[in-house]
């Protein structure tokens, strides 16, 4: 190969890789907005939701940690209440 190939071609490299590195140089230059929470408690079974604060560390002898023991017994309180629900409507009609 002749110098002036060899020249061509590694001014050629060069170019390449000086290109991308300032064509990205600066990143956007906006912050993305945060999707709105829903103010309310959530619908469906969201038992999590209500036992935010509880501890997810498990603790030795205890059956699962505070918060699943919080989230079963929030699904359980809400089981019973739509079966009494049911039972007050069907002994109703």
């Amino acid at each position: 190969m002749k110098l002036r190939s060899k020249l061509a071609a590694g001014l050629a490299v060069l170019a390449m890789g000086a290109v991308p590195s300032v064509a990205g140089a600066t990143g956007p230059d906006y912050a993305p907005e945060h999707p709105a929470h829903p103010a309310g408690s959530p619908n469906g079974h969201a038992y999590g939701y209500y036992c935010q604060g509880k501890s997810k560390k498990h603790v030795k002898g205890e059956k699962g940690t505070e918060f699943s023991q919080c989230v079963t017994a929030v699904a359980h309180m809400q089981r019973d209440q739509r079966r009494q629900e049911r039972e007050e409507k069907e002994a109703q009609s």
